[in-house]
């Protein structure tokens, strides 16, 4: 079964996701607020490479679990992410105040089609709570790329969703 954060998994009395419709093809985006003044369980289990960006808020406690190898974790800055490869499970328990973050998904025969070669010459490992500033500045820009509907928009997201995959796959 596929667990993923935007599914409301958590006891938070206040989770707001806002589903974002790509024109970015192989990736779903999905721009999450959520209350966890209460402790939070996040779950993913999917078939597919799963970023997690934390975006703005504070968060008190956190503790991560990949593939049930846990890490106890400072709390994160703006900026931080989680890679989870594709089908690993990852679980966090957490608590803080109120949180925002991006939850990207992306499709791995999109990827090997973008990468070739590359593709199947690496195994993909789990990174937890890393901060990597080209990586935040472009999903802060992917983001608010979203709002926007016009055609230079959609080509600059493309290009920036593109440019994230080859850097974080390539």
């Amino acid at each position: 079964m596929a667990f993923r954060i935007s599914a409301k998994l958590s006891n938070s009395p206040q989770f707001v996701a806002k589903p974002i419709k790509t024109n970015w093809e192989g990736i779903e985006l999905t721009v999450a607020s959520e209350n966890i003044e209460k402790p939070t369980i996040w779950k993913i289990h999917e078939n597919r490479h799963a970023l997690i960006v934390h975006l703005d808020g504070k968060i008190e406690t956190i503790e991560t679990e990949i593939n049930r190898r846990a890490s106890k974790l400072n709390p994160p800055t703006d900026g931080e992410f989680w890679l989870i490869p594709a089908n690993y499970e990852y679980l966090t328990y957490t608590q803080g105040e109120a949180v925002r973050y991006a939850e990207f998904y992306f499709d791995l025969n999109y990827l090997e089609n973008l990468l070739g070669e590359k593709a199947g010459n690496y195994e993909l490992l789990p990174h937890i709570g890393h901060y990597d500033n080209f990586l935040y500045q472009n999903v802060k820009e992917l983001v608010s790329l979203t709002a926007k509907s016009d055609d230079i928009s959609k080509l600059l997201g493309e290009n920036l969703s593109q440019a994230v995959c080859l850097y974080l796959f390539g």
